[in-house]
This record gives C-alpha cells, structure tokens and sequence, in this order.
C-alpha cells in the first residue's frame, strides 16, 4: 500500500500507516527492558519529535487497540501471511525478484470460508504479492508452484492452515 498509495483509497493508506506507527512504537516498548539504549535511541529518532513524552520509558503501553481484533481478523491474518510467505518462497527459488509481476494467482484453499475470508482483503494480496488477478480455488491437496507462461509468471499457493 505504501509502495503504490494511489492504487488504494487514501483511508487505506492512512490506516495502514498509523498501524505501522503504533506496532513501531509497540515493539520498542517490547524491547525497552532488553534493549534499553538501543530502544531509546530509536525512539528519540522517530517518535519524540511527535511530543509524545521525552522518553521512551515513561511512555504507557496502550493494548486498547487490540481490542477490535476477532478470531475472524486473526484467521484472516495467518492466511494471509501463509501466503505472502509462500508466493515469496516460490519466487526466491526461481530467483525473481519479489516486485516480480504475477499476471495470475491462484489461491488454493479447504473451505469456502477461507477463501471469502481472503477476498476480504484481495487488494492487499494484490499488493503484498505483485499478482495483477487473484482466482480462489476450494481443494484439499494441491501443489504450490510458479510457471512462465510465455513472459509472464503465474502461481498456484496451496494454504494448509
């Protein structure tokens, strides 16, 4: 999303880049007791100019926004990352690069639900993977891989979560 904002609606862009500013911050505030000068190094580097307080351990731990995730949110999530993972694998293999262009992907899956759950965030598997047309399809066994068809690549990812 980052990468190409204006093929997203701006509030994508938006929300996405607030999340990654909160898991930066959260991270540090992770690592603040094990790593405490590296952490707060960083963090006068990218979030005290934000007037946020004048030191990374003074700040609070804000968990509220944990709040709205749902085992549906979580599930969606894990698939999603299964998938990344895998299309990356499969390009790293063929020694493409990750921009490399998919012209189609085809998203193997168990149930319908999973794959209504991935069409939910088609656009982001869109942009994650590089694949210009997602198609889902409802099997038990299938065999991830990547072809070259003509000039152009196409995959097939089994998801067995």
């Amino acid at each position: 999303m980052l990468f190409n904002p204006d093929l997203y609606h701006i509030s994508d862009v938006a929300a996405t880049r607030w999340t990654l500013y909160q898991i930066g911050l959260g991270l540090l505030q992770l690592y603040a007791p094990y790593l405490p000068f590296v952490t707060e190094t960083l963090y006068q580097s990218l979030y005290a100019k934000e007037g946020l307080t004048g030191s990374l351990h003074t700040t609070h731990f804000d968990n509220q926004w944990f709040e709205g995730v749902t085992q549906e949110k979580m599930r969606a999530g894990n698939l999603l990352i299964e998938l990344a993972s895998t299309v990356r694998r499969l390009k790293t293999e063929q020694k493409l690069s990750l921009k490399t262009e998919l012209v189609h992907l085809t998203v193997v899956v168990a149930e319908k639900a999973e794959s209504e759950l991935l069409k939910s965030v088609e656009l982001v598997i869109k942009g994650v993977t590089q694949a210009r047309e997602i198609s889902f399809l409802i099997e038990k066994s299938y065999q991830s891989k990547i072809d070259l068809v003509d000039t152009q690549w196409s995959a097939i990812v089994q998801l067995s979560l």
